[in-house]
């Protein structure tokens, strides 16, 4: 929960009036959790995953932040 209310703070204080792109490096067990919260608490947010195991393959090229 700690990272969730950090990662909450990090994107209220960017005030940004774009998308953001968002990239999440591995989608086990964090990077699930974080994918999930963001697309339900930040539609703001476009995410790009790389998780070859799991099946996603996005290009992260032109992300913004990533979370490993």
């Amino acid at each position: 929960m700690l990272i969730l209310f950090l990662i909450n703070r990090i994107f209220d204080n960017l005030n940004i009036n774009k998308m953001i792109n968002v990239g999440i490096i591995g989608c086990g067990f964090v990077g699930g959790a974080l994918k999930d919260w963001l697309e339900h608490n930040n539609p703001e947010c476009k995410l790009f995953i790389s998780d070859p195991y799991k099946g996603y393959n996005d290009d992260l090229s032109n992300i913004d932040i990533a979370f490993l």
